[in-house]
């Protein structure tokens, strides 16, 4: 029997310019509590500042807050979306793809997360593909004594809130928190949670240990063979994001944004990049152009 393990706090900042800045967090800070996820990236940018990149070995997800601007993105798995504010999109990059995005229009400032989800190794050689977009109107917001939940997404393995289909349980909560009050998450057996304090202070209080998040900070819990109970209390008026998942435990070796399960696939991975296999995104004539795979 395994009581719960309980990460060290890490505290990250906006990196950038006025016109793009960014906080990367990466699962590999984390000695393996936040998988089933490799990372996530909180974003503001009015120009377009997310350049085509390789994705391989795993799933894209993009959700925007409401301060957002419309957000375009662009992929060489067929996707051409613009994101609306408080929606989200997801992709499964598989084998691989190329993507891009931008605020739409430009000039105009985009925020929200970029998350990178882990896939068991036997999809990681899958094509990729278009999994979905969730509405604003499809996520459902709970309101209760000073905590305002939306519920991104949550499927426990059998029954899910969103039309997504995760492959794998997971829950993905924005919560807003009054100052003194307080919100209470059960972790499942054998999850791992995340938590990421976008604004405020808020109090992390578990039967094993006690945590206090400043604006910016990340812990990650996981590893019990008991049920959880994780309650969080707000000092001030506070904002945060909590991931929850059943973790994959499989060895990843990455390059940037592939993640693959060998080192082979890893280097095939890249030269497939290299030789067009995934696609390419170029500029012409100031504007963004799709070059298919080979």
């Amino acid at each position: 029997m395994h009581s719960l393990r309980i990460s060290r706090l890490i505290k990250s900042s906006f990196i950038g310019n006025r016109d793009f800045s960014v906080v990367k967090v990466r699962a590999s800070s984390f000695d393996g509590l936040m998988d089933p996820l490799l990372g996530f990236e909180h974003f503001k940018m009015s120009t377009q500042a997310i350049r085509p990149r390789p994705y391989a070995g795993m799933c894209i997800i993009t959700y925007l807050f409401s301060d957002s601007a419309p957000y375009r993105i662009l992929d060489t798995a067929g996707t051409d979306l613009i994101l609306q504010p408080t929606c989200l999109s997801w992709a499964q990059a598989g084998r691989g793809l190329v993507q891009t995005a931008s605020p739409d229009p430009e000039g105009y400032f985009s925020h929200g997360l970029q998350i990178l989800l882990d896939i068991p190794g036997k999809h990681k050689q899958l094509d990729p593909k278009v999994i979905g977009c969730i509405d604003a109107q499809a996520i459902p917001e709970r309101l209760d004594s000073g905590v305002n939940i939306r519920v991104v997404i949550d499927y426990d393995g059998e029954s899910k809130v969103n039309p997504i289909d995760t492959q794998r349980a997971l829950t993905f909560l924005h919560i807003k928190i009054a100052n003194g009050e307080n919100f209470v998450y059960d972790l499942p057996i054998g999850w791992n949670g995340t938590t990421h304090l976008l604004s405020g202070a808020v109090r992390v209080q578990t039967n094993v240990d006690i945590k206090y998040l400043s604006a910016g900070t990340t812990v990650a819990f996981g590893e019990s063979s008991f049920i959880e109970r994780l309650a969080f209390i707000a000092h001030a008026e506070s904002e945060l994001l909590f991931f929850s998942g059943l973790p994959i435990q499989e060895q990843t070796y990455n390059s940037g944004t592939m993640f693959m399960s060998s080192t082979e696939e890893l280097g095939k991975a890249i030269a497939d990049y290299e030789e067009g296999k995934m696609g390419f995104i170029t500029l012409m004539e100031g504007k963004w152009k799709i070059i298919p795979p080979v």
